[in-house]
């Protein structure tokens, strides 16, 4: 990118979630944050981390900055911020960044007090009797490997299982081989779930299956979950629906998604 499309001089920032959420919980290796930072450092970039969907406990700490050792200039806060009980958004910064001005130009979702006493009170909820929300959030990324993980051999569908303390991704594909997208066995999958009585998160086209339990979720609730996601899966499995054209078969580029050989 940097030699092809832009010179690194010309880059003010990078923006990036440290766990991909929309994207299909997709992980950055350790090395990956490592040689980003290091650039950032070298070139003066400021690093912005999206913690909205990752930060407060998501990610078995309380800001997955933490979990993967990466030192942001500017964190991004916002959902569970207030424990989901009102909209709010939150900035964070390095005094360099934040101190540089007296200008501030206020929020949409900033400074409502019914927003600010549920953050209170989702901050004190999160660090109450040390750590235990955040402490169960490890353990429930420990149980969905434990539970999850053996349908990617069980399954030619089931083409990855990721976890990142409560926010799960399993990842469905047509075959191992290709590990090309199967949005419909997806969708069927989860509504096999749907009627187990397991509510998971889908997108239609979308084709991993995503999972944020609640982070003081007890693991045999979260194993009972997991137990009939497999039983899902392993019905649909014995008549696969058949799937779309895929973006290569149309000779359309793919934009995300499936992880590549």
């Amino acid at each position: 990118m940097l030699v092809h499309q832009v010179e690194p001089e010309q880059i003010a920032g990078v923006l990036i979630e440290p766990v991909l959420g929309e994207g299909g919980v997709l992980i950055p290796s350790p090395p990956f944050w490592a040689r980003l930072q290091g650039l950032c450092r070298r070139w003066g970039w400021k690093l912005i981390l999206d913690e909205v969907q990752t930060g407060m406990g998501r990610c078995g700490r309380m800001f997955a900055a933490e979990r993967y050792a990466i030192e942001p200039d500017i964190m991004l806060l916002g959902k569970g911020f207030a424990g989901g009980g009102a909209p709010i958004g939150a900035i964070l910064g390095t005094e360099e960044v934040m101190g540089s001005s007296d200008l501030h130009l206020g929020g949409t979702f900033a400074w409502t007090p019914a927003a600010a006493a549920g953050a209170v009170a989702s901050i004190e909820g999160l660090l109450a009797d040390d750590g235990a929300a955040l402490a169960n959030a490890r353990a429930i990324e420990a149980a969905a490997h434990e539970e999850l993980d053996p349908l990617v051999e069980r399954f030619e569908q089931v083409g990855d299982v990721r976890a990142s303390g409560a926010l799960i991704g399993i990842e469905f594909v047509r075959d191992r081989a290709s590990l090309d997208p199967a949005p419909a066995f997806h969708r069927a999958v989860h509504l096999q779930a749907l009627r187990r009585g397991v509510l998971g998160i889908t997108q239609w086209g979308k084709w991993v299956y995503r999972l944020q339990p609640a982070l003081t979720m007890p693991l045999d609730l979260f194993r009972w979950s997991c137990v009939r996601i497999a039983a899902a899966v392993e019905e649909v499995a014995v008549s696969p629906p058949p799937e779309p054209p895929s973006l290569l078969e149309r000779g359309a580029p793919v934009e995300g998604g499936s992880r590549r050989r």
